[in-house]
Formats: structure tokens, C-alpha cells, sequence
């Protein structure tokens, strides 16, 4: 059980606690008080700019196939949100903006509900803050192109706590921005792609419209064997390891229920064969677990309201090749297994595993491809009843390849790695609070464009194909529609 931590400071003795609990009246008085806004005439009282004391937005990711964005924020301080649960609190805004290669276009906003919850520590004196918070929007994309062809936009979150971001280059008070590439999911080949990558010259526009553009069925992508993986990085060594590309391999016989020498003895005779070292493998991955060098998690949180949550992983890709292939194959997996320690306990109940699909993808940036995982969840079970907000903490384990283990929290594969994260459970109110709390349609007519609900619920699309990811084993999944505001 967590208790109060008496002897913890509190922000709110702070000059800056006393400006946010005025912000929105300094703002009327002066609108570039803070300096953020130099286009106004008037002089700046007090200069502050993305201000990460209270929140942070800590990562944005993507996943192709369900066509969603996500953004995981950080909740720092006990106070400075506007009041407890009690109360309507405040809201952090979350901006998302995607740039194809014309410029940044705006991808929808969120907004979450915050409020004051005082710091406590857990049953092992660990402090229960931050608190991490996810949000997301659709995004389907017009321009993905054939497998041949990745489409790797750059994509911008803004975070603004109680100030709607209106721009990419948005002056933000209390908050802060990322950026972070990320993989489209690929059209069909057509006849035209065939058409045009067979041509010798560019081709010209006349000719291009002369050829149809009809999809042309995919054949079916099986993994690529072990001979196959071992052509594919031949001479890249450095760059893909053998015992990477051999992982799956050598981690059934390490991890094998029961010792076989002929089973053991047939695959040092199959790597032999293709003038691999199998002992030197083995020994490799007998030495180390939790290697980052290809993936790596970074955030764990909890997004959505009482009825319909969903935990919510995000995690980079960092290298181009050693993910079993191009977008023109089968590729890899990346398993991500989610744990909750419900009451705070040191004691995990396994959720479910969610894989999601990666791939070899050259990029001229250099940079990281950033992804995410979503795991619907019931927690009803373990927030019913309760009139204050509910911690827990949440495991994620990241295991490239072979699924990690459901039995053991603690157990890493050797590639991937483990974060722990603190969630604050959403909770029915007893009053309506409706006419305090932001509207899309109010968002929609203040700033145009494409718009997502409010309070970290996701469009109806989206939830339906969250629902239907392919989980490997999961607990009761969340069916019920977004509860009401009240």
C-alpha cells in the first residue's frame, strides 16, 4: 500500500506554482508575459519557455498497421494542475503534426484531464511520480507508397498545458515539443511501380498516365530462412551480427524444456554448413541479455477513460538492417509484453504480449524510427468503487524476435529490454462536469482540420482496430464503448 511521504517538498511554495495557478489571468492582462509571443507589442514580464517542471512530453511513436499516432507525457509535481479530482482540474494539450516531405500538416490534438495528487511511496519507499499518461490520434496517410519505396515522414508532438498549440513552431510556456521519424505502412505494388522500375530512363508524365495503376497481389511473405538471412548480411558482419541474424535459432536450443543432443547437433551441422560459428553464438548469447543495440523501449503509459484504457508501449528502432528483411518481405517481430504490479506491491500479474511488425529500412537520416504497442485492458476489476485515483505500476518487456516469457517479469531475452512506468487509473466522477471540460466540436470550430476526441479517446476507427490487434495471449480486453464525461 502506498503512504504520504511527509518529508517530500512541495513545488507549490515556488514563484512559478503561484504563475500557474494565474496563468490564464496574466495571459488576458499581458499575452507575451512570458516572452513567447513577440509579435504582440508588449514587453515580456517574466521570459519562460518550455518549462518541463510540471510535465513532460517524453515520446511520440507510431504504428503502421493500426494507423495510429501516440504521444506518452509525464506528470512530475503533486500540485499545479488547477485542483484534485474533486475538481475539473486541468488539461495538457497534445498537438501532432506530420511532415512528408512539403512541410509540417497538421494530424489532430488531444487534450488529457489532469489534476493534483499528492506524492506518496510505495511498499519499497519508491516515490510515485512521474505519472505517465498516453494520447492518440488516427493517422492514415494518402502518400504510402510500394514496398520498394519506404515513406519515413518526420512527425512533431507539441505539448501546452492549459494553451492550445496552433502552429508547429508553437511558442510553448509550460511544455515542450518532440520530433521523431516514422514508418508508413506500404501500399501495393502496381503494374505502374513494376513499370517504372524496369524503365532505364525517368519516365515521362504522358507515358506514366498511359499505365494503369492496378495493384498487383502480393505474393505470400514467409520468414526468411536461415541460409536466406545469412545471404542477405553477407559482408555486413559489423553491421549485422551472426548472432543476430542467427537469434531465433540458437535461443530454441538454450531455451529448450528438455536437452536434445541430436536437435542441438543438427543445427551446429546446418550454421556449419554455412560457415557460421555456432559455438561462438551460443557463447555470445549465453554472456548478456538486454542488448539495445538494435531496440530499445523508452515509455510505458496509460491512455483512454473508465470503460476503454489501453496501455500503450513505445520503443525505437535504431539501426537499418537486422530486422530479417525489407518491407518486401515477411521482416521480424518486435514482442512487447505488458505486466501490472495493481496494487504497487512488488507483485506482477501478466497482461498480455503485443507484437508488432518491423523491417530492414534504409534511411538517409540516420535517425531512429520510433513505434508503439497497445494492449487494451479491463480495469474495472481494480478500480470499481474507488472515490480517489488509483497507482499502479506497469512493466513493459521488449523482446525482438521470440516472444518474452508470461510467467517471470524479471526473465529478458537477449535482445530488448525492460521499463517500469506509474499509471494513475481513471475514475467515474460523481457530478457532470461537462460544460467545464473541452468539446471536439468547440476544438473543431477553434482550429480546423482533422480533430480527435477529447480526453485521450481515441475516434471510433481507431478503437476498433485496436481492438482487433493480434495479441498473443491477453486478458479481458476492453469492448465497451468511451464512458461519458460525467
Amino acid at each position: 500500500m502506498a503512504n504520504p511521504n511527509p518529508d517530500e517538498g512541495s513545488v507549490g511554495q515556488t514563484k512559478r506554482y503561484a504563475e500557474r495557478l494565474q496563468f490564464s489571468q496574466l495571459i488576458a492582462e499581458n499575452p507575451n508575459r512570458f516572452g513567447n509571443f513577440a509579435e504582440i507589442k508588449l514587453p515580456p514580464v517574466d521570459p519562460l519557455s518550455n518549462d518541463t517542471t510540471f510535465e513532460e512530453l517524453t515520446y511520440v511513436g507510431y504504428n503502421p498497421d493500426l494507423e495510429v499516432l501516440e504521444a506518452v507525457i509525464e506528470i512530475k509535481q503533486p500540485s499545479g494542475y488547477l485542483g484534485d479530482h474533486s475538481s475539473p482540474g486541468s488539461y495538457e494539450y497534445i498537438r501532432f503534426y506530420v511532415d512528408t516531405g512539403s512541410g509540417f500538416q497538421h494530424a489532430g490534438l488531444v487534450a488529457i484531464n489532469v489534476h493534483d495528487l499528492p506524492n506518496v511511496t510505495d511498499c519499497a519507499k519508491r516515490a510515485t511520480k512521474p505519472l505517465s499518461y498516453a494520447a492518440s490520434v488516427q493517422y492514415s496517410p494518402l502518400n504510402s507508397e510500394d514496398c520498394d519505396d519506404p515513406v519515413l515522414p518526420l512527425v512533431r508532438a507539441i505539448l501546452s498545458w492549459q494553451s492550445v498549440p496552433t502552429s508547429p513552431t508553437f511558442p510553448v510556456t509550460w511544455g515542450n515539443s518532440l520530433d521523431c521519424h516514422i514508418p508508413l505502412k506500404t501500399g501495393p505494388t502496381t503494374i505502374l511501380d513494376v513499370t517504372e522500375d524496369r524503365s532505364i530512363l525517368p519516365m515521362k508524365a504522358k507515358d506514366r498516365a498511359a499505365v494503369p495503376s492496378i495493384p498487383i497481389p502480393p505474393p505470400d511473405r514467409v520468414p526468411l530462412t536461415l541460409a536466406q538471412l545469412a545471404e542477405l548480411y553477407s559482408g555486413m558482419e559489423d553491421q549485422v551480427p551472426t548472432h543476430r541474424f542467427g537469434y531465433v535459432e540458437a535461443h530454441s536450443a538454450l531455451s529448450a524444456p528438455a536437452a536434445s543432443s541430436g536437435l542441438v547437433a543438427n543445427q551446429m551441422a546446418e550454421f556449419a554448413a554455412l560457415k557460421i560459428d555456432w559455438s561462438d553464438i551460443v557463447g555470445t548469447l549465453a554472456k548478456k541479455d538486454a542488448d539495445v543495440t538494435f531496440e530499445q523501449l523508452d515509455c510505458v503509459g496509460l491512455e483512454g477513460v473508465p470503460g476503454f484504457e489501453r496501455l500503450v508501449a513505445t520503443f525505437r528502432i535504431k539501426e537499418s538492417a537486422g530486422y530479417s528483411g525489407n518491407l518486401c518481405s515477411a521482416g521480424s517481430y518486435e514482442y512487447v509484453a505488458f505486466w501490472a504490479d495493481w496494487d504497487n506491491m512488488s507483485k506482477f500479474t501478466y497482461l498480455g504480449t503485443v507484437p508488432v511488425k518491423v523491417h530492414d529500412i534504409n534511411r538517409h537520416t540516420g535517425k531512429d524510427l520510433c513505434y508503439m504497442a497497445v494492449l487494451p485492458v479491463d480495469l474495472s476489476e481494480h478500480s470499481s468503487g474507488s472515490e480517489i485515483p488509483k497507482i499502479a505500476r506497469i512493466r513493459a518487456v521488449l523482446s525482438w524476435a521470440v516472444p518474452p516469457s508470461t510467467t517471470n517479469p524479471n526473465d529478458l531475452n537477449f535482445w530488448g529490454n525492460s521499463i517500469d512506468t506509474l499509471v494513475c487509473f481513471p475514475i467515474e466522477k460523481t457530478e457532470c462536469l461537462d460544460d467545464m471540460m473541452p468539446q471536439p466540436s468547440t476544438l473543431s470550430d477553434m482550429f480546423p482540420g482533422p480533430m480527435a476526441t477529447i480526453a485521450a479517446a481515441p475516434p471510433e476507427r481507431t478503437s476498433q482496430k485496436i481492438q482487433r490487434i493480434p495479441n498473443l495471449v491477453s486478458s479481458q480486453s476492453a469492448t465497451r464503448p468511451p464512458a461519458s464525461a460525467c
